[in-house]
């Protein structure tokens, strides 16, 4: 598979990873992170994009998982100088949910009732005005103490631009 990177310079660092035999580049400039995925076979590239939010980033990529699919919207910080997932919002068109921690206890909260736009629409409100008490709630109080509302709320308008570009228009 081939990515061309010529509206992605200039790159600061290119990282290399493998997680869940899914090879990954994580490319870094001035303006934007931009993660992508290399997955074998004819399962294809997925493009997830990153909108930094002061002391948290949020990250955006579609996703089909286990017969579902939809967007895939996580709240990232730098805990002990190390990247780590804390909140993760599956705005998936079947059975949209959450988790708390993700990558640690995992307290997955359903959100039951809702379709893949009601919770975007659902998630991008939590984000926006709910941000520090959900981080305290994953376990993080002192992200949530360093949460810089003004930031949260432009990383949340880009990618509310993002999203409204790209879903489709009914």
């Amino acid at each position: 598979m081939r990515v061309q990177l010529c509206d992605l310079e200039p790159i600061v660092f290119i990282t290399h990873f493998v997680i869940n035999s899914v090879y990954s580049v994580v490319m870094e400039d001035a303006f934007y992170r931009t993660c992508v995925h290399l997955q074998g076979g004819d399962r294809g590239m997925s493009l997830s994009r990153t909108f930094e939010a002061g002391n948290v980033w949020l990250t955006v990529e579609y996703r089909h998982f286990g017969g579902d699919e939809g967007y895939d919207i996580r709240v990232y910080s730098n805990i002990n100088g190390n990247p780590r997932q804390i909140l993760r919002f599956d705005c998936f068109r079947y059975q949209p949910h959450y988790h708390y921690d993700p990558l640690g206890r995992d307290e997955r909260v359903e959100l039951a009732g809702y379709g893949m736009s009601d919770a975007i629409l659902w998630t991008l409100k939590q984000l926006t005005y709910h941000l520090p008490e959900m981080l305290t709630q994953a376990g993080y109080p002192d992200v949530a103490a360093g949460v810089q509302p003004e930031a949260v709320r432009q990383a949340v308008a880009q990618l509310e631009e993002h999203l409204t570009a790209v879903l489709p228009q009914t």
